[in-house]
Parts: C-alpha cells; sequence; structure tokens
C-alpha cells in the first residue's frame, strides 16, 4: 500500500516548526518531508510510511506508518548524535494511533530504542547495565528480552508523549535512534522527535524489569 505526501502549503513552508533548540534532532517534526530518516526491514518487508498533515501535534505534518502485518520494521535517524561518556539525554517523540490499531498479544506494538558507540562505531549496547535500550507507551525501560512489558494497555488515539532520560555509558560518542513496530497493524502517526542532554541531576528513567 503506498501512502501519498499529503502536505500543504503551510506544511512545506515550515509553519511553526517543533524544534527545540538543543534538540540533536534533525527535522523532527517531518517538516522537510522524509528528509534525515530511513527505514529498516529486518523481516524483509517493506515499512509504508509518508507524511501526513491532517492532524500534527504541532508545525504542519507528521509523519504516519500504516502497518498491515506485525512484522518488526522501524524508521531510524540517518545521523549519529555526538554524545558525551557519563551525561545523561533525554528522548521524547509524540504519537497516536487510528481506532481501527491493534497490537498482538505479546508484543510491543511501537517502541523506541537507543543504541550507543564509542569512536570506532563498536557498539557499548552489549552487556548490562547500557543493553540497548527500549521504552514505549508503558513508563519505563527495558532491554531486548523485557520488550514485551511495552505492550500497552490501550493505544492513544490522541496525541500522547513517549519519554525517557538514559545515560550515555563510558567511552560513548555517538548514539543512534529507532522508532520501531512489532505486532502492530493500523496507522500509527509521529510528530515532535526529540533527543537533548539534560542536567545531570536529572533521574534515569527506571526499569520495568
Amino acid at each position: 500500500m503506498k501512502i501519498p505526501l499529503l502536505i500543504t502549503a503551510t506544511a512545506l513552508l515550515g509553519l511553526v516548526p517543533h524544534c527545540l533548540a538543543n534538540n540533536l534532532v534533525a527535522n523532527p517534526g517531518f517538516e522537510k518531508l522524509k528528509s534525515d530518516w530511513k527505514t529498516f526491514e529486518p523481516e524483509e518487508e517493506m515499512m509504508e510510511w509518508g507524511i501526513d498533515d491532517s492532524d500534527p501535534h504541532s508545525g504542519g505534518a507528521s509523519a504516519i506508518i500504516q502497518s498491515t502485518s506485525p512484522a518488526r520494521r522501524a524508521l531510524i535517524h540517518e545521523s549519529a548524535f555526538g554524545v558525551y561518556a557519563g551525561k545523561r539525554y533525554r528522548i521524547e517523540a509524540w504519537v497516536k494511533f487510528s481506532p481501527n490499531s491493534t497490537v498482538a498479544p505479546g508484543l510491543p506494538g511501537f517502541y523506541m530504542s537507543t543504541t550507543f558507540s564509542d569512536s570506532s562505531w563498536e557498539s557499548l549496547s552489549k552487556n548490562p547495565p547500557y543493553n540497548r535500550i527500549f521504552f514505549g507507551l508503558p513508563n519505563g525501560v527495558v532491554d531486548w528480552e523485557g520488550r514485551k512489558l511495552l505492550q500497552p494497555e490501550k493505544l492513544p488515539e490522541q496525541w500522547t508523549q513517549i519519554s525517557a532520560v538514559v545515560e550515555a555509558p563510558p567511552d560513548s560518542k555517538r548514539m543512534q535512534l529507532a522508532l520501531t513496530v512489532h505486532g502492530f497493524e493500523g496507522d500509527l502517526f509521529l510528530d515532535d522527535i526529540s533527543v537533548e542532554k539534560v542536567d545531570e541531576s536529572t533521574p534515569v528513567t527506571e526499569s520495568l524489569r
């Protein structure tokens, strides 16, 4: 199913774009269409996504993912973010779902994840407590084995914020961000993605496990 680019003139002009001054994400509100985002389809099934202007959280556009199977697929920010070891970062997104959306039992439906690497692009997310970090609609973070704990009781049909504060492990130089659907069928809208460095006194998000 092909998704058309539904963009009005005001969206193309970037009317009221949402971008925090210290936001590391390029094109966080999809005002520049698909620029700075790419797809990842590990289960060899193409993910259809596009730009929608019917009801963005802010500005003139949001992203829309239309999923017709429970396969795992993702939107990935094309550029890794430069980060500092031991510093804390708040990662946020706004999401909403169409009324016909469903999540398969035992799967998270939608989640965000971070992967840290050193100056040689060697992953630093292989061992606790820095396993690749996953978080979604339930408030809390999990590792790979705990992703089923991210299944929401109900998919919100109004714009809802997903947020987590994570700490960059020792030797960190880069962080990569993925927005993943897994077990989800229906329409998912995404807007106002942000990654920002926060004060060291900001508590990290607690684990669900």
